[in-house]
């Protein structure tokens, strides 16, 4: 049998394939707060791609967050903000939930 090199979702590309761990990560953090799920691979990595590398842990770094936080992270629920806008934001919601 031939070997038929790395037969990844992402594709061969490294970065993809970083990318797609990622994907994976937030999904099942969703799944395990209970959220509704609509986004697919390709439309998550669109979103991203452009803005990949300010992705980080500090706060001036970008995250993916839901516009309106009690909907289903779909592709016209998303945006990129700052990890301490979605501080903020889920502060927020949190008060009002109360």
């Amino acid at each position: 049998m031939k070997h038929r090199g790395p037969a990844w979702i992402s594709g061969p590309d490294p970065l993809h394939h970083k990318m797609y761990v990622a994907y994976g990560y937030q999904l099942q953090s969703a799944r395990r707060r209970g959220e509704e799920w609509q986004l697919n691979w390709p439309q998550w990595r669109d979103i991203w791609l452009p803005y990949w590398d300010q992705r980080g842990r500090s706060a001036d770094c970008l995250c993916l967050s839901r516009s309106d936080v009690v909907g289903a992270w779909h592709p016209d629920n998303v945006e990129l903000i700052t990890r301490r806008e979605h501080g903020r934001k889920i502060s927020r919601a949190y008060r009002d939930w109360e």
